[in-house]
């Protein structure tokens, strides 16, 4: 019996389970026979002897993470390591608007991660033939450490890596780097590591042939990564295994959520299936498949319940990482069962329609990570995003309305972003944008590896592309100048440099303070606090209620309150013209459009229209969108 252990080491959240190693834990028992396997949360272990504080800030600290471990690795570098941890526990306090933790003690935290890396690598050194490490989320040196004293206790473990932070030439660099690692897993790693677990059953060799897979004997063949494995179908990878995870997390009470993939890819990345890498949001690279492949919506409301029900757990992720584009609506209604609450969290990019927002909420819906980056069309064009403006702030508006969580971030900072992209963002923010609650980050443009503009670096006007100068606070210098790591630095040419993005950030921060102090204002008055741009209908008038600034309140009636409402909705003016025909002529119809607008209660963009306030209860917000029917229609 081979007997493998999938560690997930800090600094994952503790939190979250590796849906990564759950995934390959179920696919290896059914695939490879006479193999016992087995998922490791040592990140669990670590953070309850840290504790969730000093843990949290460390882990938000990507660089503050992987320091640990390194000045472990090369003891060396220790000295610098009580001042990283210092700085991160003061930023991470600062966000929350609470003083440092008095017992955030660097030497204490430094001597426990030791300590436990030496009993695990004990531990495994004695109880697996094969150990796989997940290199996900800062967890590069953990590994490093944790394979060598494996390697110093026991040689004969097969140590294998894998996960998106080895992508490319990263995966290569760290074999050569570091010899205990004897094989790297590239891309999606079933069927790599059920080849290489078969061969090693066998008594044989890594291979050196299969796809997904760098071997010592490949290693020199593929210096910029080797040729990634996909799953075809999806729909026939078994339902992952979380059973270790909770056996770790349920007696300590972790609330933690079920993490479940309804598809692999990125619709919208067409780079794979093109060969133009530019056929995608260009600053990103979470995506490293060709395709996009999904499972029918009956087969995930399948699986929730058999997972929910398993594990006792109502609280859903559903990982992908862009939610389907047709099929919302017919997910949502699977989802939801009579008599069971979910809750769930998912992926939403700006497009979706209101009614399919509404089916998820109507499931369980409770936050959604939609990927605004931006309030400028022309500077999402020009991050080839594939949205608008106006569908951002529809989707922030359909948010606020159901009271569904939403911490989107903006990206700033793009190459080559103009002068102009900064103002109308800005514009769009002060006078529309500040109806809905604000960004949960903002993101400076990072040059992520893998990516667009990564990849085309001179097409964007970036040269001299290099490890972040904060790693050689922590590596030593030729081990820094070898390794491709995740963290980059670069320079512009005059065409790449991105204009001063500085006023958005105040205009972020206005809108901050703009909804701390509507919440303030009506909890020192004993109100529950109110939505800041909001409407009543009256029947034959429409009351909009304005909390933004100073308070005011807009009455509509007639023909001024149907356009409004038939606009709760994006519309075009082909659409109200054709509506609205014997009410209002055209130029009737632009007065009303153009005032509604000057009012800031409405946003225009390219003859596209939508009305801003939100209902005043989710159940009424609920009620309009189940009544709205085909764009241009009449809606009672």
């Amino acid at each position: 019996m081979m007997r493998v252990a999938l560690v997930s080491m800090p600094w994952l959240d503790s939190h979250v389970p590796s849906a990564a190693l759950a995934a390959l834990k179920a696919w290896v028992a059914a695939r490879v026979p006479g193999c016992a396997v087995a998922v490791w949360p040592e990140h669990v272990a670590v953070a309850r002897r840290l504790g969730r504080t000093a843990y949290r800030a460390i882990q938000e600290d990507s660089l503050a993470g992987e320091a640990l471990y390194a000045g472990l690795v090369y003891p060396e570098r220790r000295g610098v390591l009580p001042g990283l941890l210092r700085t991160a526990f003061a930023a991470d306090a600062a966000k929350a608007g609470m003083p440092p933790p008095p017992d955030a003690d660097p030497s204490g935290i430094l001597d426990a991660i030791d300590a436990h890396a030496a009993e695990l690598a004990g531990r495994l050194a004695a109880a697996a033939d094969v150990v796989g490490l997940s290199a996900t989320f800062h967890q590069l040196f953990a590994n490093v450490l944790l394979s060598r004293r494996i390697k110093a206790a026991n040689p004969g473990v097969f140590i294998v890596w894998g996960g998106s932070l080895l992508r490319g030439a990263a995966g290569p660099s760290f074999m050569r780097e570091y010899p205990e690692i004897d094989a790297v897993v590239q891309g999606e790693g079933e069927r790599p590591l059920e080849t290489l677990l078969v061969r090693l059953a066998a008594g044989q060799a890594p291979p050196d042939d299969g796809p997904g897979l760098l071997t010592r004997g490949n290693l020199d063949r593929f210096p910029a990564g080797a040729p990634v494995w996909e799953a075809d179908d999806v729909a026939a990878l078994p339902l992952p295994d979380f059973d270790d995870y909770a056996a770790a997390a349920d007696p300590l009470s972790v609330e933690w959520r079920i993490w479940l993939q309804t598809a692999r890819g990125c619709w919208w990345d067409r780079s794979g299936s093109t060969g133009d890498p530019k056929r995608r949001c260009l600053f990103c690279n979470m995506n490293e498949r060709r395709r996009y492949r999904a499972k029918p919506a009956r087969q995930v409301a399948a699986e929730v319940e058999a997972l929910v029900a398993r594990h006792a757990n109502p609280r859903v992720v559903l990982s992908d990482l862009c939610m389907r584009s047709t099929g919302l609506a017919e997910l949502g209604r699977r989802l939801a069962a009579p008599g069971r609450q979910l809750q769930l969290q998912i992926e939403l990019r700006a497009g979706a329609r209101p009614r399919d927002v509404l089916a998820l909420w109507e499931a369980g819906l409770t936050v959604a990570h939609t990927g605004v980056e931006g309030f400028s069309t022309a500077y999402l064009r020009r991050m080839n995003k594939g949205t608008t403006a106006i569908q951002n702030l529809e989707l922030l508006k359909t948010c606020a309305e159901l009271e569904i969580g939403n911490p989107f971030g903006l990206v700033t900072g793009f190459p080559g972003s103009t002068a102009a992209e900064v103002a109308e963002s800005v514009a769009t923010i002060d006078r529309y944008a500040t109806a809905y609650p604000p960004p949960g980050f903002l993101h400076e443009f990072d040059l992520t590896t893998g990516s667009a503009v990564d990849i085309l670096s001179a097409d964007f006007g970036i040269e001299e592309v290099r490890n972040h100068p904060r790693y050689a606070e922590f590596l030593p210098a030729e081990a820094c100048a070898r390794l491709v790591l995740p963290h980059r630095a670069w320079a512009y040419t005059p065409a790449g440099q991105p204009a001063d993005w500085t006023p958005l950030y105040d205009a972020c921060r206005r809108w901050q303070e703009m909804h701390e102090a509507i919440r303030a204002t009506a909890l020192r008055e004993g109100r529950t606090p109110p939505k800041a741009l909001a409407y009543l209908d009256g029947g034959d008038f429409l009351e909009i209620t304005d909390c933004r600034n100073e308070a005011r309140r807009l009455t509509l009636s007639g023909v001024w309150r149907d356009v409004y409402r038939e606009c709760l909705e994006t519309r075009t003016f082909a659409d109200l013209a054709a509506r609205f025909a014997g009410a209002a002529d055209a130029a009737r119809l632009r007065e009303i459009l153009d005032r509604l607008v000057a009012e800031r209660v409405m946003y225009a963009e390219e003859d596209r229209y939508l009305s801003l306030a939100v209902a005043s209860r989710p159940d009424i917000a609920a009620r309009r969108m189940k009544r709205s029917r085909k764009k241009g229609t009449v809606r009672g």
